[in-house]
């Protein structure tokens, strides 16, 4: 079987970003970076990422006019 699902470390998406690994635990709180946790880990779906990093990441200012 195979799994359609590819899945990133923070540590890996902070390395392709070249930011620190607490931005992108910090976006992920936020809810700005899409992901999925598992108890404590914390991972980042390829095709997920890919979509945001293509749609210009997602800053704060438009996660809270999505809100609205």
């Amino acid at each position: 079987m195979d799994n359609p699902y590819q899945f990133h470390t923070v540590k890996e998406i902070a390395d392709i970003l070249r930011v620190s690994d607490w931005s992108v635990y910090d976006a992920v709180r936020q809810g700005l970076l899409p992901s999925v946790r598992i108890g404590r880990k914390v991972r980042i779906e390829h095709a997920a990422f890919c979509a945001w990093v293509d749609q210009g990441g997602m800053t704060y200012e438009a996660l809270e006019q999505q809100a609205s």
